[in-house]
């Protein structure tokens, strides 16, 4: 008769015993930030999306805070127990002043929480047009490559579909860009030939201590004598602000020793009085390595391996082309890289710029456009003009 009484005791402090387990391993669990614990919930959301319901910080533990890395990364991941993850505050602060910063805050959170939940370890093969195969490039980075990932539109969804299923991620269309006539229902608004015909009033030429630009040699050279980087923005030339608009320049690049980097860009400029800047989408050229980017960006999102090095004796034709809501960069006809537009920037602006104790030869520039612009600048005047540009980095512990 006792027997029963037994064992319903036995029981009930089973029970007592077992919820005071579960409440001793959720005391190792503290995010110290309400917005940091909104991207662990995004994580664990985007993770049972896809299957993956195994995944449990709070009862396997977490320490996840801001700090200071002290290692030039945005985030590290130490494996400890529980779990810590330190995100890098000032690196935080940064992103949120950008336009691209909430896509960086959440990859970085999220290839911390890939460190510590799921053990990832750095991975660095690329995708056939050379970008990153999955969001966990880290150190160490391979030379010429830059550890940023473009995590927006649909990379954000295939970089994630790969991270939480491996195995039954195919190649995505993007990494294979396909872009057959670019100037395909555009109208060509300049036409500078060197070796033929072209626009004087287009180009700004002249020498001082800075720099020297000429146009009586079948090409327009501008040659950086200073340590400064100079933008080179063309004169009299408007575009479409917000209509579609293609770019081409056939060029290349003489470089210092110290220097391996050159960008064609497009955007708009704002006049500050004593001061002028620009907000541009831009291809920059590291030897046959192309980061891509626009200046309301924290850092260059993007990158591709070019067909060619733009700093070898050959000219390259490189081209620009917003169509819509998207971006195409070529290199010799190719397309080599596609991306969403998520930033209003327009096509007032069109130039170039030359680092430091570099020298760039143009043979052509030509620029096609919608036709709902086509009047020129009112002003002629529009020199070259030094230049602070940082081509930022975000580096994965």
């Amino acid at each position: 008769m006792n027997k029963p009484r037994l064992t319903y005791l036995l029981t009930a402090i089973s029970a007592i015993f077992a919820l005071s387990s579960c409440e001793k391993e959720y005391t190792n669990y503290s995010v110290s930030n309400a917005t940091l614990q909104e991207y662990v919930d995004k994580f664990l959301e985007e993770a049972e999306a896809r299957g993956v319901k195994s995944l449990n910080p709070y009862k396997t533990g977490l320490n996840m805070y801001f700090g200071d890395c002290h290692e030039g990364a945005a985030g590290v991941t130490y494996y400890e127990n529980p779990i810590r993850i330190v995100i890098d505050e000032e690196t935080w602060n940064k992103y949120t002043n950008y336009a691209d910063g909430k896509s960086q805050n959440e990859h970085t959170v999220f290839h911390e929480l890939a460190h510590g939940l799921m053990y990832k370890k750095h991975y660095n093969d690329t995708l056939p047009n050379g970008e990153w195969a999955t969001m966990m490039a880290g150190d160490p980075i391979p030379s010429g490559f830059i550890p940023n990932t473009n995590f927006r539109g649909e990379r954000r969804t295939y970089y994630l579909d790969q991270l939480f299923n491996s195995s039954g991620t195919k190649t995505p269309s993007w990494a294979k860009p396909v872009f057959d006539d670019p100037t395909e229902g555009l109208t060509k608004m300049v036409d500078d030939d060197f070796s033929a015909e072209f626009d004087s009033k287009h180009w700004t030429t002249g020498e001082n201590s800075n720099f020297k630009a000429t146009t009586n040699t079948g090409e327009f050279v501008f040659q950086n004598k200073s340590t400064n980087n100079y933008i080179v923005p063309l004169k009299n030339i408007t575009a479409s602000n917000s209509g579609d608009v293609y770019v081409e320049a056939v060029l290349k690049v003489e470089m210092s020793q110290s220097n391996r980097t050159f960008i064609l860009e497009f955007g708009e400029e704002q006049d500050n009085g004593d001061n002028t800047t620009y907000t541009y989408h831009y291809a920059s050229f590291h030897g046959i390595r192309l980061r891509i980017g626009n200046m309301r960006c924290y850092a260059p999102y993007g990158q591709a391996t070019s067909p060619k090095n733009i700093f070898g004796n050959d000219y390259v034709k490189v081209a620009i082309r917003k169509k819509g809501d998207y971006m195409y960069y070529f290199i010799d006809d190719k397309c080599i890289y596609k991306d969403i537009i998520d930033t209003n920037i327009g096509g007032t602006s069109y130039g170039f710029i030359v680092y430091s104790g570099s020298t760039l030869h143009v043979k052509s520039y030509r620029i096609w456009n919608d036709g709902t612009v086509s009047q020129y600048r009112s002003s002629a005047e529009r020199m070259p003009q030094i230049i602070d540009v940082e081509e930022r980095e975000t580096p994965n512990k």
